[in-house]
């Protein structure tokens, strides 16, 4: 079966991020979305492709080398169609 996931990560930066030149308010909280189109028999469980997208936005969230430099790290998932559909439309 396949499903698409609108992902939001939030998250604060400290001055190590690698990034950080590029982070207007780096005081404030960041955020990014995107969206998973996830095949769910390639994976065990619900539980592993929540796991694998909680990962993929962390990366993400820290300039794509790894975690160490976001904290306070929250998430927000929706499987709506309509939210899904007005983010793939921007």
């Amino acid at each position: 079966m396949k499903i698409s996931i609108l992902a939001s990560i939030f998250y604060t930066v400290d001055n190590n991020h690698p990034d950080i030149k590029y982070i207007k308010q780096p005081s404030e909280i960041q955020s990014f979305t995107d969206c998973y189109h996830i095949d769910t028999d390639c994976f065990w469980s619900k539980d592993d492709y929540m796991s694998y997208i909680r990962n993929d936005l962390r990366l993400v969230a820290g300039g794509g080398y790894d975690t160490k430099h976001i904290h306070n790290v929250s998430f927000k998932f929706s499987t709506d169609p309509n939210e899904i559909n007005r983010f793939l439309r921007g």
